[in-house]
């Protein structure tokens, strides 16, 4: 388990993954009950031994990586993207297997519905529907992007140690 400071309140102690609103975050014992507790937080050792075995699996990699991944070694972000062209894809690969909108939602266990929002771009679907759709149609609807990452928060300190979420609403408000 790591020790350190609170991404909320700044105070140091045990750390927790704490995902609060959509966002997963290190947080102390007292500021877990703002969000889903994931776990307590790893050390950098942890985590390598975590990363080694997921490289080495690559069904795992593809399983586990998140939309937003950071290879802070490397200083890489790593996002999925959805296809912008996603509702054609989706519309000429299930006609091109001479299906109707209502025999892929049965197949796929949705509603004809949300196909029909999907393949005229009244919806997106998110990374779970997409997989989902794309691996029966045999069509890619995420891309992957790879950015260099500029600077880190992690790397700016205050007087009281690495930034917080409280001292990036401070900065903000100057």
């Amino acid at each position: 388990m790591k020790m350190g400071s609170c991404d909320l309140c700044g105070k140091k102690g045990r750390l927790y993954d704490v995902k609060i609103e959509e966002t997963i975050m290190q947080v102390c014992d007292n500021c877990k009950q703002h969000g889903k507790v994931i776990g307590p937080t790893r050390t950098k050792a942890e985590i390598a031994e975590r990363n080694a075995k997921i490289i080495n699996n690559p069904r795992i990699m593809l399983d586990r990586l998140s939309p937003n991944s950071i290879n802070k070694k490397k200083k890489i972000v790593i996002s999925k993207l959805l296809r912008e062209d996603f509702a054609k894809l989706i519309k000429e690969a299930r006609e091109q297997r001479g299906m109707k909108q209502e025999d892929l939602a049965k197949k796929l266990k949705m509603k004809e519905s949300l196909i029909h929002n999907f393949e005229t771009n009244r919806k997106k679907p998110g990374f779970k529907e997409a997989e989902i759709i794309g691996k029966f149609l045999g069509i890619s609807l995420v891309e992957n992007y790879d950015e260099e990452k500029e600077k880190s928060f992690e790397t700016i300190k205050t007087d009281s140690g690495p930034l917080t979420l409280g001292d990036m609403i401070k900065i903000k408000k100057k």
